[in-house]
């Protein structure tokens, strides 16, 4: 495995989620910009994650949710290696996405992503016409669309959306996300509740799984959190692990919490 390899897997999690990082079962009809800005039952929050390769620290992950001036929200995540594997390697991960609710539900406006490490850089920019049904891809200045449905989310909002999906008690949860000029479908299976202990006190959770072809995500969603994902396991073919644990959140109320 390559010095690269090493460091990529870790920062995959939040697009898997959190992996994050999860939206539509269905979608109200009419996809024309509402008159005033709708708002969000997720409130703006803060949240801190530890990553880890086969149970060694090896980064952290912070998600951030604001609404901005404008009525819109921008929705956040940042990477970043720590430890040695900061000192060997350094690396930066930062994504963001510019979104508004039409008709109850999130619906991405533009996508970024911008990935430092060393002398490597990557930069991604997504933004979504809801007229003409197509999303704008340009990853290092070279752009070019793609068709998308009226249900498509960007690899990061729709992390918010499932958790509207699970606080409104849906159980088909499978989501079309728009990244790197592809279609990709999301398809996530209720597994059940289970209360698990964290930094914030034991959370009984919403446990779901995701298949996929070179590994499996389990993510674990706390119901006092508004099922905000707070723990999430991904295991490759190879048997590697890589796990994200939330070690503290600010704007989202718990309940009963030491």
């Amino acid at each position: 495995m390559t010095a690269r390899s090493k460091i990529r897997p870790y920062y995959k999690l939040h697009g898997a989620l959190l992996a994050i990082i999860l939206a539509l079962t269905s979608l109200a009809p009419g996809w024309s910009a509402p008159a005033a800005a709708e708002t969000t039952p997720i409130p703006d929050f803060q949240a801190i994650y530890t990553l880890r390769r086969n149970g060694i620290v090896i980064g952290e992950m912070q998600l951030d949710l604001a609404q901005m001036p404008d009525g819109n929200y921008r929705y956040s995540s940042t990477s970043r290696a720590t430890g040695l594997i900061a000192w060997f390697y350094g690396g930066r991960i930062e994504e963001y996405s510019i979104w508004r609710m039409v008709d109850g539900r999130p619906r991405p406006v533009e996508y970024h992503y911008y990935h430092n490490k060393r002398k490597h850089h990557r930069n991604v920019d997504i933004s979504f016409d809801w007229n003409k049904l197509y999303a704008t891809n340009k990853v290092n200045n070279d752009p070019w669309r793609m068709s998308i449905p009226p249900t498509a989310q960007d690899k990061l909002v729709y992390q918010l959306t499932l958790m509207l999906d699970l606080s409104a008690g849906r159980k088909v949860l499978e989501y079309k996300i728009a990244d790197g000029g592809i279609l990709k479908n999301y398809q996530f299976s209720l597994l059940g509740e289970e209360t698990i202990k964290t930094p914030l006190g034991p959370l009984t959770t919403q446990k779901l799984a995701r298949d996929e072809d070179k590994r499996n995500t389990t993510l674990w969603c706390a119901k006092k959190l508004q099922f905000l994902p707070i723990r999430i396991r991904q295991t490759d073919t190879d048997g590697t692990q890589l796990s994200l644990d939330i070690d503290r959140v600010s704007g989202l109320k718990i309940a009963n919490t030491p």
